[in-house]
């Protein structure tokens, strides 16, 4: 029983760094190759401010470096790189995925169909 509330807290400690939504989507971007901030803004569609934010974040955290790159008749940007710790959230985007794919759609639609009935019923 000691090594399942263990695990729990190993667990929340994980969700409270990373658990929030558009952090995992940023690793995952990353885990993906899109590393400049250009490219993880247009494929998630996120605002600036938010996208600044979390990686920040992120960087804080020990997940992401920076990296300083400056391509030819530009100025210096940062590039963002996983850490050891950021790479080792592979499996659990992984997990996380595959969860989805299996389960995702039947959840969605228990959720939706358990907020249909509640709003019949007021």
């Amino acid at each position: 029983m000691t090594a399942n509330v263990e695990l729990l807290t190993q667990a929340e400690l994980c969700i409270a760094l990373v658990g929030e939504k558009w952090s995992l989507l940023i690793v995952r971007e990353i885990l993906a190759g899109r590393t400049k901030f250009s490219e993880i803004r247009q494929a998630l569609r996120v605002s600036s401010e938010v996208l600044s934010d979390r990686l920040q974040l992120l960087v804080r955290q020990g997940i992401l470096t920076r990296e300083r790159y400056q391509e030819p008749g530009s100025r210096t940007r940062d590039r963002y790189v996983l850490t050891t710790a950021g790479e080792a959230l592979l499996p659990v985007i992984t997990a996380m995925g595959t969860w989805g794919q299996t389960y995702g759609h039947q959840t969605a639609n228990a959720a939706r169909g358990c907020a249909s009935a509640a709003s019949s019923e007021a």
